[in-house]
């Protein structure tokens, strides 16, 4: 039975085109990991529909090396609003 599943599974094409490869890379090189809370954090914008307050956008940043996460929700998109939400 173990040959017969074998062969099934190595036949099976959609079986075949979601396996991922048994030794993944990193593509960008080496991992910038940070070494204290807030020396490496990520922000990153998100468009939702508009809210009561006219808030359109949810600015969310997240520290890699804590990971504490925090979400601020802004009217606009703009470089000011970002810096000043940050």
């Amino acid at each position: 039975m173990t040959r017969d599943v074998e062969r099934y599974v190595k036949s099976c094409q959609s079986c075949n085109e979601r396996k991922s490869p048994s030794v993944l890379a990193v593509p960008l090189g080496r991992e910038n990991g940070a070494t204290y809370p807030f020396e490496l954090v990520s922000l990153d914008v998100v468009e939702c529909p508009l809210s009561s307050r006219g808030n359109r956008y949810l600015l969310t940043m997240v520290d890699h090396f804590t990971r504490y996460a925090e979400v601020v929700a802004m009217r606009t998109q703009t470089a000011e609003e970002t810096a000043r939400a940050f």
